[in-house]
């Protein structure tokens, strides 16, 4: 580290090393509030998230032709589709995704509550 241009007389030394150390200290404090804030927002994901599996999950035909359509938990967001019932997605689920013709809606995930 020899190479940086550091001046050369003590007192301007110590006050770098003061102003690093004071942005490591503050480096340390946002770094504290960001998990702090994550760890609320976790919580709030949580609270917010659907206790169970849901009762419906909806099948959303693609418009271009070469699309495969996507699989929603009834309670998604993403709004289309026509509704199905757990057996129905599970069937689903079996025989269209491995043809490459049904694709797991990214939003809700519902492969993570049929597999439940």
């Amino acid at each position: 580290m020899s190479e940086l241009p550091l001046p050369h007389d003590l007192e301007r030394l110590q006050i770098i090393r003061v102003w690093i150390g004071e942005q490591q200290a503050r480096s340390e404090t946002i770094g504290k509030l960001l998990e702090i804030l994550a760890e609320t927002i976790d919580s709030a994901i949580g609270a917010a998230a659907p206790a169970g599996p849901p009762d419906t999950y909806r099948i959303q035909k693609m418009r271009v032709p070469e699309s495969p359509a996507l699989l929603h938990r009834g309670d998604c967001w993403i709004a289309g589709g026509g509704n199905i019932n757990r057996d129905e997605a599970l069937m689903a689920l079996a025989d269209d995704v491995t043809s490459g013709q049904l694709e797991m809606c990214k939003a809700c995930r519902p492969e993570e509550s049929l597999e439940a």
